[in-house]
């Protein structure tokens, strides 16, 4: 008898210590998980190509302008197409990539299949922050030119 007075068969060593090891902790999946990781990955690729497309229309029209009027806000405003159609789109073609690869098991691991996520979908939670704050700083500019013009 133990000396605590009960005896378990279930702990023989260690209560704490887990009793599965990390190879029977990796998820098991079917044939329907991997067809559905390939139809995200598709539609991935879609609108990260779409995104390809409106960034390079967006900034073909921007350089024209830029082109007749040459002013600093054209060029700004490129700079924020690039930022808001480019980059997530390149983030978003990536983890397409990776998508498709784990679901033709040729080499990407779940494990980089979520990362992949996760890394765009925080570039686009961080981006909203940012679309949130130049709103706010646009809206306070705004009020802040009314009450001028109505004070003189």
């Amino acid at each position: 008898m133990s000396p605590t007075g009960f005896e378990s068969p279930d702990f023989q060593s260690n209560p704490y210590q887990a009793t599965s090891t990390p190879a029977d902790r990796e998820p098991k999946l079917d044939r329907e998980f991997s067809e559905m990781i390939a139809s995200m990955a598709r539609w991935q690729t879609f609108i990260a190509t779409l995104g390809f497309l409106f960034t390079g229309l967006t900034v073909l029209v921007l350089l024209t302008q830029l082109a007749g009027t040459g002013s600093f806000i054209s060029m700004l405003m490129v700079l924020i197409a690039i930022f808001f159609y480019l980059a997530p789109s390149l983030v978003l073609y990536r983890a397409a990539t990776s998508a498709r690869s784990f679901a033709s098991l040729s080499g990407s691991s779940l494990n980089d299949v979520i990362a992949t996520q996760r890394s765009f979908w925080r570039f686009v939670g961080v981006a909203i922050c940012i679309f949130i704050f130049l709103n706010a700083l646009i809206l306070i500019a705004v009020f802040a030119m009314a009450f001028m013009m109505r004070t003189q």
